[in-house]
């Protein structure tokens, strides 16, 4: 998983995985990261919420 290896590499993780729910569905967001400039920088996916 692109996590583990950045973060085995010293990445500086600015967040863990997490579940956020918004009126449209849940969102996973996976995890962030801090660039050498200070920006955060996200990965993440949409889950799809059958009815």
């Amino acid at each position: 998983m692109l996590y583990d290896e950045l973060k085995a590499n010293g990445a500086v993780i600015d967040s863990e995985p997490e579940l956020t729910e918004f009126d449209l569905g849940v969102w996973k967001k996976e995890f962030s990261v801090r660039d050498f400039d200070g920006y955060v920088i996200g990965f993440g996916t949409a889950l799809k919420i059958e009815n």
